[in-house]
């Protein structure tokens, strides 16, 4: 091997190396810290963050009130506790907690969006009895009806246009009769004027048939001959 590839091939060794380092260390641009440059200069960052906090730390003191220091957990407990049942001291908790008890049996009874309940059938009625609500079986019968009705309607629908048809049938024959009355009155007046034609020509023969019984040739030659 060559010296060159040889200087080549520990260049490769150092650059994996440092590949490594740089994959343990991660990207520096990532860091929280203002200082990015190094992991040194972001480790001085947090360490002088970390003493000026400790030097401004406040002091708990339980002895007294103060502006400058606090209670301990245990401290701020007990005054809490304390003042609770300074409150409350002297009251009567019975009525409260019997409202209470009243208010958590009442919500029992309350129907939930929230979660599965169960309940027995008189508390469904009652429920369904308070918002006009009909039951299950109360409304596949309704829906039972209205299809019946549905049909009825279909049906009297039916027999209204039978109806209908039947009637405009009825105004055509009732035309028709009219207009055959019409024609048997005209036929009727005609006969009538026939028959008193036919009664006046009958006293008419009935007068030419006077006047010939009546008529005397001796008289009538007789009458000729004075002349």
């Amino acid at each position: 091997m060559s010296l060159t590839a040889k200087d080549t091939l520990a260049f490769q060794l150092i650059a994996n190396k440092l590949n490594v380092l740089y994959n343990k260390g991660g990207d520096l641009s990532a860091l929280n810290t203002i200082e990015k440059a190094s992991f040194v200069a972001a480790i001085n960052e947090l360490k002088g963050l970390i003493d000026a906090s400790q030097g401004s730390s406040v002091m708990i003191d339980d002895a007294a009130e103060s502006l400058t220091t606090v209670y301990s957990s245990t401290k701020t407990k007990a005054v809490i506790t304390a003042d609770i049942a300074a409150a409350l001291e002297g009251e009567d908790l019975s009525e409260l907690a019997s409202s209470v008890a009243a208010l958590a049996a009442a919500d029992q009874n309350l129907v939930s969006a929230s979660g599965i309940q169960t309940f027995l059938e008189p508390q469904k009625q009652q429920a369904r009895d308070n918002i006009d609500a009909a039951s299950a079986s109360g409304l596949t019968s309704a829906q039972t009806d209205i299809a019946a009705n549905t049909t009825s309607i279909g049906n009297n629908t039916g027999s209204i246009n039978t109806n209908a048809a039947n009637i405009t049938t009825n105004a055509g024959d009732i035309a028709t009769n009219a207009s055959a009355i019409t024609v048997n009155q005209a036929a009727h007046m005609a006969n009538a004027a026939a028959h008193a034609a036919n009664a006046a020509m009958t006293a008419a023969n009935a007068t030419a048939i006077g006047d010939e019984a009546a008529y005397d040739p001796v008289t009538t030659i007789n009458t000729i001959l004075t002349f």
